[in-house]
C-alpha cells in the first residue's frame, strides 16, 4: 500500500505526545498499599474508592500550593 504525499503531510502536522509529557500525580507507595488493603477488606465500591483518591489528590494539590 502506497502512502500519498497528502497523508505524509497530515501525519507530520499531528501533535505527538507521550506518557512522559503528561504530569503524573504521585502517591507514596506505602499509603497506596494501605488504602488498597483497607478498601478491599471493607469491599468499598468503585465510587467510594474513586472519591477517596480524588479527595486525596485534591488535598495534596492544595497542600503543595504556595501562597
Amino acid at each position: 500500500m502506497a502512502i500519498s504525499a497528502t497523508e505524509i503531510a497530515i501525519a507530520r502536522s499531528v501533535l505527538m505526545t507521550s506518557a512522559s509529557d503528561v504530569p503524573a500525580k504521585t502517591v507514596e507507595i506505602n499509603h497506596y498499599v494501605e488504602k488498597l488493603k483497607e478498601h478491599e477488606a471493607r469491599r468499598a465500591s468503585t465510587n467510594e474508592r474513586n472519591k477517596y483518591w480524588k479527595d486525596y489528590h485534591d488535598n495534596m494539590d492544595r497542600s503543595q500550593t504556595v501562597d
